[in-house]
């Protein structure tokens, strides 16, 4: 089976499909990622999907791996059509995921702060999961009106994660909004997502500054150095972050 992964960025996914002896090629248009991609084995052509020119190739199978709200939705779709073999399949999938209000909102008010030229800087605090789904019902309809598909099967997957604080500010550095920030715009936003954490459980703002040395109260260690002395435990328990999510997985057959 011969699969084409549309925006396959370092290649996770696609090095997934080569393990399960699948051959892969990877669109990407950013030079970096690609790079990364091709150093662990997956080929990469450099461009945009939409400016991609694929000869004669055709494939089985095309996935866009979080990576399908990049693209020209119309284009993309006729493309995708016309590089499928009969029978191939277009698959896109992503997950989203909505952390507490209480935890949200500073994350968003000090990236507005830092990085207010960020096009992240501009979204809404949190962005709830239904409104994720009803942007894979419109990628939907776009495929369909191509006239190129059957009709497309659309999954959805819900999940639960808790994460302690220290796990959380070691994620948030790796999500898109942050990726391109310099690390004292990155430090001083996690620095307030910290604290936001902080004041969830047990009201530590405060205390954290007053009480670091108490046995009770335990910095975290180890790790990316975040440049917030992050509170794992208080009295033995960490301090969780509780956040629901879903994963969407749309399948359309040529």
């Amino acid at each position: 089976m011969d699969v084409l992964d549309v925006g396959c960025g370092t290649g996770i996914a696609g090095r997934r499909f080569q393990a399960a002896e699948r051959t892969v090629l990877g669109v990407e248009p950013d030079p970096r990622m690609a790079g990364f991609a091709s150093a662990r084995g997956l080929p990469v052509e450099v461009a945009t999907f939409e400016d991609w020119q694929p000869g004669n190739r055709t494939f089985d199978a095309i996935l866009a791996a979080q990576s399908w709200h990049w693209i020209d939705p119309v284009a993309g779709a006729a493309k995708a059509a016309a590089v499928l073999r009969p029978g191939g399949r277009l698959a896109i999938f992503g997950h989203t995921y909505e952390p507490p209000a209480a935890v949200a909102e500073p994350f968003a008010a000090a990236v507005r702060r830092v990085a207010p030229d960020s096009p992240f800087s501009g979204q809404p605090a949190r962005r709830p999961l239904a409104f994720y789904r009803s942007e894979y019902i419109k990628v939907n309809d776009r495929i369909g009106e191509t006239g190129s598909f059957g009709d497309p099967e659309l999954w959805q997957f819900d999940w639960q994660q808790t994460y302690s604080s220290a796990q959380w500010l070691e994620l948030l550095p790796t999500t898109g909004g942050l990726t391109r920030l310099r690390a004292d715009q990155q430090a001083e936003i996690l620095t307030a997502v910290g604290d936001a954490v902080d004041v969830l459980h047990h009201g530590l703002h405060d205390t954290r500054r007053d009480r670091r040395g108490s046995p009770h109260l335990r910095p975290s260690s180890g790790g990316r150095d975040t440049g917030h002395a992050a509170l794992t435990t208080v009295a033995g328990l960490p301090l969780p972050v509780h956040v629901d999510g879903i994963r969407v997985l749309l399948v359309a057959h040529g």
